[in-house]
């Protein structure tokens, strides 16, 4: 979770993480009271903490970190095109700067001759 923090740059990230954070800590204090209770042998009251308040805290755990998951692809997909189209672009650049070489040159080369036979110097 650290190392997560450590990359976040947006508002919306980080809102998105510390509603995990939230809901993880809610989630591991309730487990900690059905542990103990379990560790107790107080069978009966772990499970209805389980049902009652453990299995909500989960659930509400799991979608957070799956809204987090959600806003991630999402960021990546849109990253992705983004750099598709930078590379795309680059490429019709670098193809165009070519031909443009390409044509530049065989134009000279073809004005070179004509000047060069003008001037009487080829046969």
């Amino acid at each position: 979770m650290d190392a997560y923090r450590r990359t976040i740059y947006s508002s919306e990230d980080l809102a998105q993480f510390d509603e995990l954070i939230k809901r993880r800590g809610e989630y591991f204090q309730v487990r900690e009271r059905a542990l103990a209770l379990a560790e107790g042998n107080q069978r009966r009251e772990a499970v209805a903490l389980y049902r009652n308040e453990l299995l909500p805290a989960f659930h509400r755990y799991k979608d957070a970190g799956d809204k987090l998951f959600e806003y991630n692809v999402r960021e990546g997909q849109s990253r992705g095109h983004a750099i598709l189209t930078v590379c795309t672009v680059t490429q019709f650049a670098v193809a165009g700067a070519g031909v443009l070489i390409f044509v530049t040159g065989f134009l000279a080369g073809r004005s070179r001759g004509r000047v060069r036979y003008a001037l009487g110097e080829c046969a």
